[in-house]
């Protein structure tokens, strides 16, 4: 039965939207509400109930930083994010992304404050939800941090709307806590093996946390970490590669083995995500409307991609029934995400991180620090570039791998592109094009004019207006 657990979400608490319209200010912050170890559980998975929204990453996460990239255009009122040029509509959207990420910061920091004070949890759980709720306020920071640059740090519990004053702080000092949170969950957190009961899918694990600290070295430029780190999760068995990459995306199965870290939706009201809605033709059957607020540009390496690469067909309407939804104005639709059962709540999950970042943080890291690949990096790009051609992962294959003897940019080039190909439609290409000084030569390759306005996002309106510590000098340039 697809996805009853994540009902969990709000065991224990009151409705979303009462949630939402009630935070900082809540029964969250009561001393009276933290008494028996289902609070504390409740409490933390309240942490990433915000996540799980359409505001974030169910829908307006995944839309706004994919248009960012050069392969994908906005229709409707979503194309002015599609080329780079913001209205009013869509910075209310992408003001809608930070609260959700702030209300989950200040969940967290409240699990962080309070449960280590309750008499009633054992010491094993308090220290397992803690290290929960530090991932989640890491991932939150490190969304934050990428996309606006320099933004507010929060510490503490905020539990009432007084004396707001949380000026906007060096990007440093917010990878600094990034990191710091990621070292700690690491050490709280169980293995997958350990902790993944049906009930507990969608909560952080050790593997998770190494994942994300893994990228965020790579990313910070800490490479010989990075390579480290993500050696950790491929050498700690708890993930494998699907043979069959559309298991992966099979919205029947709670999980697979190369889940570490995703964001669960249920086809339950309140609990769907809208990914097949916002990709979809409404009359293609693939999920319950369609919207086709995303259609791939034909400036890019989507109209180049090889048909034999079974990732297209994935990714791309490509087979003889789904070209009578192709039009000369909408030639390139995404087809990913699929929920052709749902009759409104899609139960597409989304895959924040899978075992496949693990093998190319390796790869890539491991080029970065020592100047070339290793015969093991070239494995791991190898054993993922097989998979999409429907070939046995781990078995070499003359005709699908790449060659040794390359160079450094030979190697990262051919990773760049096929991570592009292996995560498409799941909010990592952008930040691929920030980490690969790509951005204004893609963009400008792919019919769009280049501006350092675009790198980040504008601060919120109303978080000048009611932050005492932020005015609009602070406002990011261009905005």
């Amino acid at each position: 039965m697809k996805k009853i657990i994540y009902i969990l979400f709000v065991i224990g608490l009151i409705s979303c939207n009462d949630f939402l319209d009630e935070e900082p200010v809540s029964f969250l912050s009561s001393d009276q509400f933290y008494q028996t170890e289902d609070d504390a559980i409740a409490a933390t998975n309240a942490v990433y109930q915000p996540l799980a929204t359409n505001g974030y990453y169910g829908q307006q996460f995944f839309v706004q930083v994919e248009l960012k990239t050069e392969y994908s255009l906005g229709r409707g009122s979503h194309q002015p994010s599609g080329v780079y040029n913001l209205d009013q509509t869509n910075i209310s959207r992408i003001a809608g992304i930070w609260q959700l990420a702030y209300l989950s910061i200040n969940r967290a920091n409240a699990v962080m404050e309070r449960i280590p004070l309750m008499e009633s949890v054992n010491d094993d759980l308090k220290s397992r939800l803690v290290a929960e709720a530090k991932f989640v306020r890491a991932l939150n920071y490190y969304n934050l941090v990428r996309l606006w640059g320099a933004i507010p740090l929060q510490e503490e519990e905020v539990s009432e709307i007084v004396d707001f004053s949380f000026p906007r702080m060096p990007e440093d000092d917010i990878y600094a806590l990034i990191l710091e949170d990621l070292i700690a969950a690491e050490q709280g957190l169980k293995l997958r093996s350990e902790q993944m009961t049906p009930t507990d899918l969608f909560r952080a694990t050790k593997g998770a946390a190494q994942t994300l600290l893994a990228d965020v070295y790579l990313n910070r430029g800490m490479y010989s970490e990075a390579m480290q780190k993500a050696g950790e999760v491929i050498a700690s068995g708890e993930y494998s590669l699907e043979q069959d990459i559309y298991e992966v995306y099979d919205v029947e199965n709670d999980t697979h083995s190369e889940d570490v870290f995703s964001i669960k939706f249920a086809r339950t009201s309140g609990f769907g995500s809208s990914m097949a809605i916002y990709t979809h033709n409404a009359n293609a059957g693939y999920s319950s409307s369609g919207y086709r607020t995303i259609l791939g540009n034909t400036q890019s390496f989507l109209s180049d991609w090889d048909e034999t690469d079974l990732r297209r067909n994935l990714n791309l309407y490509s087979t003889p029934e789904d070209s009578a939804f192709l039009t000369a104005s909408e030639p390139i639709l995404y087809k990913k995400y699929i929920d052709s059962e749902s009759q409104g709540a899609h139960g597409n999950d989304f895959p924040v991180f899978r075992y496949p970042d693990a093998l190319y943080i390796y790869a890539e890291a491991d080029i970065r620090a020592n100047g070339s690949l290793s015969a093991e990096g070239l494995e791991y790009i190898n054993m993922v570039h097989r998979r999409a051609y429907g070939k046995t992962v781990d078995i070499a294959d003359p005709e699908t791998d790449f060659p040794s003897g390359l160079s450094a940019d030979e190697y990262l080039d051919i990773i760049f592109l096929e991570r592009a190909k292996e995560f498409l439609l799941e909010d990592k290409h952008w930040f691929d094009m920030l980490r690969y000084n790509k951005v204004e030569e893609l963009l400008n390759e792919s019919g769009f004019t280049y501006s350092n306005t675009l790198l980040l996002w504008p601060i919120p309106q109303e978080e000048i207006d009611n932050n005492e510590a932020i005015s609009q000098d602070d406002q990011n340039p261009g905005y």
